[in-house]
């Protein structure tokens, strides 16, 4: 296995790939790989990572309906399913933003709270209300729809909704100089259009043409609410900041899907 891993590490892709994978799921990536680039060099794979993870969720809740698991449940458990893939690193950036914008009063104030470990009441509220809203979506989606519209749901919402997490930092300037925002480099325009060309031609072959402009539309709004929100508190984004767009984008984009 080392070795296979070893002749990768001359394939610049597939290091940022993995780079990618290491940092946004909790799948294990074999020390071998020497990841000697920004994370925002791969940034380019976080639209296909989100779709990968998408997929094998929607498989998981295919799985728990044929065994006649009822729907609810179902989507709780596909839920926790994505948490437990990614190691809930997206709804702990939309509860620390929660949190500092809620408790803070000035801009380094509400960065210091983000960074606390601790959760507070906003926090634990944002994640509720946010969670509550996936798992009524995917439900709505099952009960209406076939199991093969949720899995489209949640490939199209995975990959888009970390398509917005990278904008945001491509748009929009680092509210700190510490911390993983910052250390984390900044996206180029390729690794955001390359996605988007990708994901539009590959979403005409799953969603009607205005189903897909209107999903569009609502992830460049979303961003440009969250950015501009972010700036005018803490001055910029963080790492929090984009966990939390990746969150709010796709609760956004499933429940837009529960009409599809």
């Amino acid at each position: 296995m080392n070795t296979i891993f070893n002749k990768l590490t001359t394939k610049r892709p597939l290091i940022d790939f993995f780079l990618a994978v290491s940092f946004l799921t909790r799948i294990p990536i074999p020390n071998v790989l020497k990841f000697e680039n920004e994370l925002m060099s791969a940034a380019w794979s976080f639209s296909l990572i989100g779709a990968l993870l998408g997929f094998f969720c929607g498989s998981i809740a295919w799985v728990l309906l044929y065994l006649n698991i009822p729907i609810g449940i179902v989507a709780f458990l596909t839920v926790g399913s994505m948490i437990l893939l990614t190691g809930g690193l997206h709804e702990d950036g939309l509860a620390d933003m929660a949190d500092g914008v809620g408790g803070g009063k000035s801009a380094d104030e509400k960065i210091a709270i983000m960074r606390d470990s601790q959760i507070g009441t906003y926090g634990a509220l944002s994640l509720i209300f946010m969670l509550g809203m996936k798992v009524t979506a995917i439900d709505i989606i099952l009960n209406n729809h076939t199991i093969l519209v949720c899995i489209i749901s949640l490939v199209i919402s995975g990959a888009l909704s970390r398509l917005s997490m990278v904008t945001v930092a491509f748009l929009f300037e680092n509210a700190s100089k510490t911390g993983l925002g910052h250390f984390a480099g900044k996206p180029t325009l390729n690794s955001i259009v390359m996605p988007l060309i990708i994901l539009t031609l590959i979403s005409l072959l799953l969603l009607p043409i205005l189903k897909l402009i209107i999903i569009i539309i609502l992830c460049v709004l979303t961003t440009i609410v969250i950015g501009k929100f972010s700036k005018q508190q803490i001055g910029g984004y963080t790492g929090d900041i984009l966990g939390a767009t990746q969150v709010v984008s796709e609760v956004v984009i499933l429940i837009y899907l529960t009409t599809y």
